[in-house]
């Protein structure tokens, strides 16, 4: 039996993350890989791709809830994944480790599981 036809109408009071008759329990939120990013050199080009997983539909937004990316590296969608994965790229202009989270959110809000968020460490030498 679906949790989710019994707690249709309570979700969408409280919150609970399921928002149809037909979804997953508990609510799927989306993966990233890799777990690490690989370090960069100060003044060289970078370039590190991130993979999203157990999304149903694609990326809608991209934004660095907390913490700052290097001078220099900016993050978007991948486009030479047609925008299903995520780059950070560029050349980084200060050396240290930076700490940041990147939160994704992806099209279509009534659909579970559509949010995700993952804190990176970089390390620019």
């Amino acid at each position: 039996m679906d949790v989710c036809r019994w707690l249709f109408v309570p979700s969408l009071v409280l919150g609970l993350g399921c928002h149809s008759l037909s979804c997953s329990w508990p609510p799927r939120i989306l993966a990233f890989t890799p777990s690490d990013l690989p370090n960069a050199q100060l003044g060289k080009e970078y370039r590190a791709v991130i993979k999203l997983s157990r999304n149903r539909t694609p990326i809608g937004s991209v934004r660095l809830k907390d913490g700052a990316l290097p001078r220099g590296l900016s993050i978007n969608q991948d486009r030479e994944t047609g925008g299903t994965d995520l780059v950070i790229h560029g050349v980084p202009q200060g050396a240290g480790i930076f700490t940041f989270t990147i939160e994704v959110g992806c099209f279509g809000t009534s659909v579970d599981g559509q949010v995700g968020e993952k804190t990176y460490s970089l390390e620019v030498r």
